[in-house]
């Protein structure tokens, strides 16, 4: 769905598929370039500094295990 929604958005042409030999516009070629170079890079490293600030240690997913398992009268202990 994403990539026919970029194809859409830089106006690539529909029947490219089925033309033997299509020679595509410039600008089209340039848009395609980079909607699927730089801008998939540039989401990733978005992704990672988000993600990157989300500090959380085994420890710490312990703590959130127990706390959890208290609240629904589970087990207290972790088993391992």
């Amino acid at each position: 769905m994403v990539a026919g929604v970029a194809l859409d958005l830089i106006h690539f042409p529909q029947d490219a598929g089925r033309v033997a030999g299509a020679i595509l516009d410039s600008h089209v070629q340039t848009n395609l370039v980079l909607t699927w170079g730089p801008a998939p890079a540039v989401i990733a490293l978005a992704s990672l500094l988000i993600l990157a600030s989300y500090n959380i240690t085994r420890a710490r997913h312990d703590a959130i295990t127990l706390a959890l398992r208290a609240k629904e009268g589970g087990a207290t202990s972790i088993p391992g």
